[in-house]
């Protein structure tokens, strides 16, 4: 007590010298004139732009794309100039306006629902990423990729491929996790499910008449498969099965071609291309079985059929490093029969009689208009988008 006392005075001196100092702080961080949005971090800044845009667009509906085919385009001058934003400067430097755009587009031809898409510009702090321009940007220098052995991002035609077993391809939309396969020739993310379905699905069970039996028949557009990937994807009732598939999900994914060419049983060519000689647009499909064996970084990997493309291959610790994944059905039928297709089990390749059935690791395509927000894509900090 005899201490405090005897150097009150200085205690209180310190005092009034903190809180001068925290009002000079507050007074010269405020800027002068125009209220301006500098305290901001960017993505609050793009999400002040995109609700901006939306109130422009509900008062000016024409404006708005028709179709799906069609982007419109609505501009930060244009709703600074309406009042319904105001400006926007770069967070470490308030003296460097920023500019932007919102891109809308029509999700569904069924619905009167957007999709709007911020971007922001400021100067040499800031610009906007799609998820796949930034992943791309990680992984190469100067735009030229480096890797020729190790796990990570490879350039494969007009395609970005992820390869090897410890790869930082994970993302989540709206709690879910996924894993990346491939950023596509679009900018279009290609994305595996890390849970599997609730349920087993069968491939196919109709009546053969080659067999005799109900073995299925291995014509993908008219399998029981392909009607089971459309319950999972438009199921919102639990009384009608398990909901897969969130409202948040949805808006991300879009439909996009999926390959569904079958293989003979003798062709073991990872990159002949056969599955993708037919395709079909669907917003949920599965692997084909030449993505299973692209993954592996695996020298020892030379057919599709080869064990050893288990090997340093991502997809056998689809969810964690603990977590085995065991059995993968694919898109891809048997091109030697009618009423098989292959699966991968514990790292080989099976051809199976169409009316086995097994739980499902999902697989979408999510737009190439989706934002990088956060995250280096590790199990830990997955990216997240916007």
């Amino acid at each position: 007590m005899n201490w405090l006392r005897d150097n009150i005075l200085k205690i209180l001196i310190i005092l009034g010298v903190m809180v001068v100092v925290i009002v000079l702080i507050v007074v010269f961080a405020k800027p002068s004139g125009e209220v301006v949005v500098s305290g901001a971090q960017y993505g609050e800044l793009e999400t002040k732009l995109q609700n901006a845009a939306i109130k422009y667009a509900r008062k000016n509906k024409n404006i708005l794309p028709k179709t799906t085919d069609e982007i419109k385009k609505i501009k930060l001058e244009t709703l600074e100039k309406n009042n319904y934003i105001g400006k926007l400067v770069a967070v470490e430097d308030n003296s460097v306006k920023c500019t932007g755009y919102v891109e809308v587009a029509k999700i569904s031809e069924k619905e009167n629902k957007y999709r709007y898409t911020p971007y922001v510009s400021c100067g040499k702090y800031y610009v906007t990423k799609t998820i796949g321009d930034y992943i791309i940007d990680a992984e190469t220098k100067d735009g030229t990729f480096e890797r020729t052995t190790d796990a990570g991002l490879y350039k494969i035609g007009d395609e970005y491929v992820f390869r090897g077993e410890n790869v930082a391809n994970y993302i989540m939309l709206d709690n879910h996790l996924y894993r990346i396969i491939k950023i596509d020739s679009d900018k279009s993310l290609q994305l595996i499910s890390t849970n599997r379905t609730e349920v087993s699905y069968i491939w196919d069970d109709r009546y053969n008449v080659e067999k005799n039996s109900n073995d299925g028949i291995n014509n993908f557009l008219k399998s029981r498969l392909y009607d089971s990937l459309e319950l999972i994807y438009t199921n919102t009732n639990t009384d009608k099965g398990e909901v897969f598939f969130s409202s948040k999900e949805k808006d991300y994914i879009v439909e996009h071609d999926f390959c569904i060419g079958k293989r003979n049983l003798s062709d073991g060519n990872i990159y002949s291309g056969v599955e993708c000689v037919e395709k079909a647009p669907l917003k949920v499909g599965l692997i084909s079985l030449n993505e299973y064996a692209r993954a592996s970084i695996d020298s020892n990997c030379k057919s599709v059929f080869d064990k050893s493309c288990s090997n340093y291959n991502y997809f056998n610790t689809l969810g964690t490093k603990d977590s085995y994944s065991y059995t993968y059905t694919t898109l891809t039928a048997v091109a030697d029969n009618t009423y098989q297709y292959y699966r991968v089990r514990y790292g080989e390749v099976l051809d199976t009689r169409g009316s086995v059935g097994v739980q499902l690791y999902p697989v979408i395509y999510i737009t190439n208009r989706t934002i990088y927000s956060s995250g280096d894509g590790t199990f830990t900090d997955p990216y997240i988008v916007r």
